[in-house]
């Protein structure tokens, strides 16, 4: 059986009892990224920003 593994920078919202309630709630692992490593959050930082510059950016232009 293929156990899920989360990779989060640590972040405070990582750390909340609510978090850990819903990884153990989901049978899934948590795993912290080595500080100021950018493997692990790279591809989400690359989408985050494609998200915000083909996305929002241009909807909040439009609402100015």
């Amino acid at each position: 059986m293929c156990r899920a593994v989360v990779t989060t920078d640590n972040d405070s919202e990582f750390r909340s009892s609510d978090f850990r309630t819903n990884l153990a709630r989901l049978g899934a692992e948590h795993r912290s990224s080595t500080p100021g490593g950018p493997r692990p959050t790279g591809a989400w930082s690359g989408c985050s920003r494609t998200i915000l510059d083909e996305c929002w950016n241009p909807a909040f232009a439009r609402y100015l």
